[in-house]
């Protein structure tokens, strides 16, 4: 054979090995699902929570940034490792997260769509509307975290 004919097959067999590994890539990566993760506002569930304070006669509660990050925190580890729950990934409890010796709560939920679904929700529910009406808290941190596509909230309260 021609050295002429060699390269020009040695060529096209290049060009085919390229093209099945540009197929193979691409194959591959739209078998991945796409993970999408981001935090929502939750502006408009810190006024409900304090409507339902009012309406109960009950003192409304500061936003505070560190119990918002608290509530960051855990609504994110709730959403990543699938662990609906008051128990941190580590075995210990939410509440450990809140630092010093005082009153402390903590409302989860999983799937609603908005900040009105959600604190109906918990109003609807003895347990966490006990933890929404508590008298010695005074301070609130509220969170969503939305991960591929499932909204997960947070509420942590203090005194």
């Amino acid at each position: 054979m021609k050295r002429s004919a060699r390269a020009i097959i040695i060529t096209l067999i290049a060009i085919m090995v390229m093209s099945v590994a540009t197929v193979s890539a691409s194959a591959a990566s739209s078998t991945k699902k796409a993970t999408s993760a981001k935090f929502v506002s939750t502006n408009e569930a810190y006024t409900h929570l304090n409507n339902y304070r009012k309406k109960a006669k009950v003192a409304t509660l500061k936003k505070d940034a560190g119990l918002e990050k608290v509530a960051k925190i855990r609504a994110e580890e709730i959403a990543k490792y699938k662990k609906f729950s008051h128990t941190r990934p580590n075995g210990k409890s939410g509440l450990t997260l809140i630092k010093g010796n005082v009153h402390k709560g903590e409302n989860i939920a999983m799937g609603q769509k908005d900040c009105t679904a959600v604190s109906k929700a918990w109003y609807n529910s003895p347990g966490h509307r006990a933890n929404m009406l508590r008298k010695p808290f005074k301070k609130v941190g509220i969170a969503c975290y939305e991960y591929n596509g499932v909204k997960y909230w947070v509420q942590m309260f203090s005194s």
